[in-house]
């Protein structure tokens, strides 16, 4: 007697199709957003990297919750976001704006949700989907804002342990003095990074150790106090380490760098944390994925013909991100127009004074002296032929050194007026006045520089771009702008800097 046996050949090559396609989707998103990748790493090996991975991991813990019904698919709607999204790869990549770039790979996978599963599908995987946007640098602005305070509070706190615990040590704002030493906490040591990944490490943390919501806030909220602490306990073994010392060290092998400070800050709040899991009801449980998915769930209802579609948007994507191409713009401003004497200056070039020696290098550059019976004050151009990242005439590189406190406004051509960003820089004793000029545009905001090498980049295929600055002494930077000095010199500067400008478009275009 024979048995029938099911032909499953045609559900064997449907998986496999259906498994080709989520390959191809993989790849040709990866190709597409390449640019974001590239991005990430511009930080090197960090925290950002393990976004997307503590992301993937949340929502495959709760597989069982996200996937438990049918989707609908939104074509329409998921394709404008994946549109947005390539503007915004373009827009990153054009301006070398980083955090562009970086959330451009966020709303790209947005976009591939809303596609395939719809905003009721995206809606239900928010938390790990909003959570991707820590990824981008931003995190680190926002979180730089505490970085004064932080700064004098681990000192102050480091100060008190070694006080308490008998070690004389007298403390002057950051500056706490040892017998033979003095420790500065700067900048770098203020303990602002181990908050940034102690608070981007509690929200996971606290979704899947706490039953409930108001200990989980409790837990995000605490990474702040131990991010303090930590720093503060890092410092007063540094302190104790370098009590009787006249040579400072990190410790034996350079052991308590600024990294051991999260190391103690995680231990303290995993520790934490058990202690709130503790006082809620050990019955309730987040991880339910042991549970088995029931067929005809939205794991299988995915259409095949929407993948194929998904991939035609991709592909599409690709072409016109590499498509358009900014031309390198070949010839250099004609910087030796600026040796025509400026009246009532003496105009002296010079090959980068102190004042200038730690500025990023440009593709051309110019500096010079400019001096009479009563001021001396300094010119810089910075030339980029073209924006790209870590080399940029507005960027994290300036941000490093130039320090923004006021706007000046000045009347170059009546009744226009035109604004320079007046910063400090690591240097004393100096004022910096800060415009940049665009393919044929003028302006002293950071981001609006960004805007207009975007139109550039559309409408003349062209980032060049400027970086204008004057170094001020402080001691005359008054007198210089209230007697009207000011604004005929920087005056007669410009002429002479927008005919080197023309110079070089009309040779170029």
């Amino acid at each position: 007697m024979k048995f029938l046996t099911p032909d499953l050949s045609f559900f064997s090559k449907r998986r496999s199709l259906y498994s080709l396609t989520y390959l191809l989707v993989i790849v040709l998103f990866t190709i597409a957003f390449l640019k974001s990748f590239s991005a990430f790493f511009t930080h090197g090996v960090t925290w950002h990297l393990l976004i997307p991975i503590i992301s993937g991991y949340a929502i495959w813990t709760f597989r069982n919750k996200y996937f438990a019904a049918p989707i609908s698919a939104s074509p329409i709607s998921g394709a404008i976001v994946l549109c947005i999204a390539y503007s915004m790869v373009f827009a990153g990549d054009i301006s070398s704006t980083l955090i562009i770039s970086e959330m451009a790979f966020v709303v790209g996978i947005w976009g591939v949700i809303i596609f395939l599963g719809g905003l009721h599908f995206f809606r239900k995987l928010f938390w790990p989907l909003a959570y991707l946007l820590f990824i981008s640098s931003a995190t680190e602005g926002i979180f730089d804002t505490f970085t004064p305070f932080f700064r004098y509070a681990s000192a102050s706190g480091a100060s008190y342990i070694a006080n308490f615990t008998g070690y004389t040590v007298l403390l002057s704002e950051t500056f706490i003095r040892l017998p033979y030493l003095v420790l500065n906490v700067a900048d770098e040591c203020s303990g602002v990074n181990q908050l940034i990944s102690l608070f981007i490490i509690a929200i996971p943390l606290a979704f899947f150790t706490q039953s409930k919501i108001w200990p989980g806030l409790v837990l995000i909220a605490s990474s702040i106090p131990i991010a303090l602490l930590s720093n503060s306990i890092r410092i007063f073994i540094l302190i104790v380490y370098n009590y009787n010392r006249k040579i400072f060290s990190h410790g034996p092998r350079d052991l308590f760098m600024t990294e051991s400070g999260f190391l103690i800050g995680l231990a303290i709040l995993y520790i934490f944390a058990i202690v709130l899991s503790h006082f809620q009801d050990k019955n309730i449980s987040h991880n339910k994925s042991t549970i088995a998915i029931p067929r005809g769930t939205s794991l299988n209802t995915v259409k095949l013909k929407n993948l194929i579609f998904l991939s035609v948007i991709l592909f599409c994507g690709i072409i016109s991100l590499n498509v358009w191409k900014v031309k390198d713009n070949p010839s250099l401003p004609d910087f030796s127009q600026l040796s025509i004497p400026i009246p009532g200056w003496e105009s002296f070039s010079v090959n980068t004074p102190s004042v200038f020696d730690t500025l990023p290098i440009p593709d051309a550059e110019y500096s010079a002296l400019l001096t009479d019976n009563s001021d001396s004050i300094y010119l810089y151009l910075g030339w980029y032929k073209k924006q790209l990242q870590g080399k940029e005439i507005s960027g994290s590189l300036y941000d490093k050194h130039f320090k923004q406190f006021d706007q000046l406004r000045l009347k170059l051509n009546n009744p226009d007026s035109i604004s320079f960003r007046q910063c400090k820089s690591k240097i004393p004793g100096f004022s910096y006045w800060i415009i940049y000029r665009s393919f044929n545009q003028y302006t002293s905001d950071s981001f609006r520089i960004k805007l207009y090498t975007l139109c550039d980049a559309v409408f003349h295929r062209s980032t060049c771009g400027t970086i204008i600055v004057f170094a001020v002494p402080d001691s005359t930077a008054d007198n210089f702008v209230n007697s009207g000095k000011a604004e005929k010199t920087i005056k007669d500067i410009f002429n002479l800097v927008e005919t080197s400008f023309v110079n070089t478009i009309s040779n170029t275009y």
